[in-house]
């Protein structure tokens, strides 16, 4: 099922494979890493139900992804404690189902652009009713669609309002030199925040691609 090499997994098989590929896998074998730990305890620490835990628990063990690490003893019972099988997966492309590598990008994002859509939408909700797109000229002088709900001004953050940033820019032009700087800039801004711990979860997705075809 799974190769082990200098403390980390590489899967060769396919429905652990897949079962990498789920969000909502990697956010459970995370709770699992540093520690092991009870099915309850991580089901408290995670505010998820109980039995979604001890179903998913059962299948990444029998994956080969969990294994039970020790057992606590309480009020006469035994506790199983669990940790992940190691720090870092591997996951071989060809593991996967996807038959070309634009077929698994489509696969895994297909999910988080749902989630991004759905959150967007409602914190956008929340702001208020009007919303459209205002097509007019940005400040690099070229026409751009962005939403908005008055033909005066583009939807711009607001001390008032969440924190919220949410756009496309296809028409980038940079020097190799500068499009190097900016990927080092957002990852350092990136990994800043990503360090703190603070009370609401958010949504942060980034993307500086080169692009060779316009479509």
């Amino acid at each position: 099922m799974t190769g082990r090499h200098f403390g980390s997994f590489t899967v060769h098989d396919p429905a652990a494979a897949h079962a990498l590929l789920d969000l909502r896998t990697t956010r459970l074998l995370d709770a699992f890493l540093d520690e092991a730990r009870s099915m309850s305890d991580v089901a408290r620490a995670l505010e998820e139900d109980l039995d979604w835990v001890r179903y998913r628990v059962r299948r990444l063990t029998t994956l080969g992804l969990l294994h039970v690490q020790a057992e606590r003893r309480r009020k006469g019972r035994a506790m199983r404690l669990y940790r992940a099988a190691a720090a870092v997966f591997f996951v071989p492309f060809e593991v996967t189902r996807y038959e070309s590598l634009e077929a698994y990008l489509e696969g895994v994002e297909g999910d988080v652009a749902g989630w991004v859509r759905r959150n967007v939408a409602r914190t956008l909700r929340e702001m208020g009713e009007g919303w459209g797109l205002r097509v007019a000229r940005g400040e690099d002088g070229r026409m751009h669609s962005k939403l908005s709900r008055s033909p005066d001004e583009d939807l711009t953050p607001g001390a008032q309002g969440p924190a919220l940033v949410s756009f496309v820019y296809p028409a980038l032009s940079l020097d190799f030199e500068d499009a190097r700087a900016m990927q080092a800039e957002l990852l350092e801004v990136f990994g800043k925040y990503a360090a703190r711990g603070g009370a609401r979860p958010y949504l942060c997705q980034l993307v500086l691609c080169p692009v060779t075809v316009r479509e």
